[in-house]
């Protein structure tokens, strides 16, 4: 039988479980462990929230179950997801990786701000903020 890549009718990615495991670049950790120590934070957050997982789950539009394998380091939960996760910890993305509150001049209110707005609202404001990270990426090289 000719292996086509496929497997039930599912595209099998051929570096599956060996990318998760390699240690990137030169800063000594892998995927895997990368992800276990976003989803402790996120746990660690959401609890000091008084928040269940379900309660998370709901607020972002996501399930009880994704949330649980995102703190158990299981999946790569994405920017998006991230970024939604952190509005409703009240966290910013820079504290959620960096694993410590920080004071990096947002302004006051910011996250409250973004609450009261709709999805498509903070996707709106996420994809302008983006955009301008693009822009100066630009002018420093």
């Amino acid at each position: 039988m000719k292996n086509d890549g496929k497997r039930n009718n599912r595209v099998v990615r051929p570096d599956k479980g060996r990318f998760d495991d390699k240690v990137i670049g030169g800063i000594g950790i892998s995927k895997r462990e990368i992800q276990k120590l976003i989803g402790t934070r996120i746990q660690q957050e959401r609890n000091k929230k008084g928040m269940t997982q379900q309660n998370l789950a709901d607020e972002i539009e996501s399930s009880y179950g994704h949330i649980s394998e995102i703190e158990r380091g299981l999946v790569d939960p994405g920017i998006t997801i991230l970024y939604h996760i952190c509005l409703v910890l009240d966290i910013s993305l820079n504290e959620l990786l960096q694993g410590q509150r920080l004071s990096d001049g947002t302004p006051s209110g910011f996250s409250e701000k973004m609450k009261k707005l709709t999805k498509e609202q903070q996707n709106a404001v996420f994809a302008l903020i983006e955009y301008y990270d693009n822009v100066n990426k630009g002018k420093k090289e």
